[in-house]
């Protein structure tokens, strides 16, 4: 067999699947997406998933189940677990590669293009996430304000090695905004308007913005734990291709759905500031708008702020 040359580097199997739980504790997952970034080591077995202790033998075993759909692209896949107590989305990705190139004449490759979600939640004037009295109204529910974030395409602009480089691209930001309080929001001339709805048992209320967004990232990558660490910074803005209000409620017993396709007096436009950090498969990221929800003068001044991972990068 010819010896391999020097700067051959041959990657260990990396083969895991996070699991996160929707009603999980937060902290939790955050520790559980920082062991994958730090080199956890996970494995499957053959009547269910076992997830690992940060750097140990430590294993928990999951059980096993049948009710699950699997979205594979490539060698990355989500798979979706379905039962009666709460819904699972599991991570996988399954890769040995041997690579021939002396590292430093790699191409800069950014962190961008990947599927993501978090949760959101909004602040005031005062940088508060305590709304005032004649906002409160807009409370929200926090754990249930899910944001998805589908960055489809991505460019890469190097500016030392593959160690530094710009990134951009285009996604598409959908932010879930799950309203602690029986409302129903209409617009009138000049401003949103809202009424208590007693009339209706309503078990979810919500209020969906989607937006086409393109971010500007600066991103710094440093080789580490076998793998690489990244950060990144930058500013992203955006368009708004679409928003509606969903209300599920029971009416003599019976569940119906109200959707209404609207404005609602959602900012046509958002722009803000983002940081990320994380490794090649998993990242943590923050988003704050520097834009208001809301149109000038049409309702509550309220900033979005969405925290969450990057499931994983395409």
């Amino acid at each position: 067999m010819r010896p391999m040359h020097r700067n051959t580097r041959v990657k260990r199997i990396k083969k895991f699947k996070l699991k996160i739980i929707m009603k999980t504790n937060l902290f939790k997952t955050a520790i559980l997406c920082l062991s994958i970034i730090f080199g956890g080591i996970f494995k499957t077995q053959a009547n269910g998933l076992l997830v690992p202790g940060i750097m140990s033998d430590d294993d928990y075993i999951l059980g096993y189940y049948p009710d699950t759909t699997k979205i594979k692209l490539g060698k990355k896949s989500i798979i979706i677990v379905e039962n009666e107590k709460s819904d699972t989305v599991m991570f996988e990705t399954d890769s040995l590669s041997c690579d021939t190139m002396n590292p430093e004449d790699k191409k800069f490759n950014g962190h961008w293009a990947g599927i993501e979600i978090g949760l959101n939640n909004y602040i005031n004037n005062a940088g508060s996430l305590n709304l005032s009295k004649e906002d409160e109204f807009l409370k929200l529910n926090p754990g249930k304000s899910w944001a998805f974030n589908f960055n489809f395409i991505e460019f890469n602009i190097p500016l030392y090695k593959n160690y530094i480089g710009l990134t951009t691209g285009l996604g598409l930001n959908i932010n879930n905004y799950r309203f602690e309080n029986d409302i129903t929001l209409f617009k009138n001339s000049d401003t949103l308007s809202y009424f208590y709805d007693t009339t209706r048992n309503i078990s979810k209320n919500k209020l969906t913005s989607t937006y086409l967004i393109a971010p500007l990232l600066l991103e710094f990558q440093i080789p580490a734990f076998n793998t690489r660490l990244n950060f990144a910074i930058g500013g992203y803005a955006g368009v708004r291709v679409g928003g509606h209000t969903k209300q599920v409620f029971e009416i003599d017993g019976v569940e119906a759905t109200d959707k209404i396709r609207d404005s609602f007096y959602i900012n046509p436009w958002k722009y803000g500031l983002t940081a990320r950090f994380g490794g090649e498969d998993i990242q943590l990221f923050i988003n704050y708008d520097m834009s208001t929800l809301l149109e000038e003068n049409k309702g509550p001044k309220l900033y979005p702020i969405t925290v969450g991972i990057t499931l994983f990068n395409l």
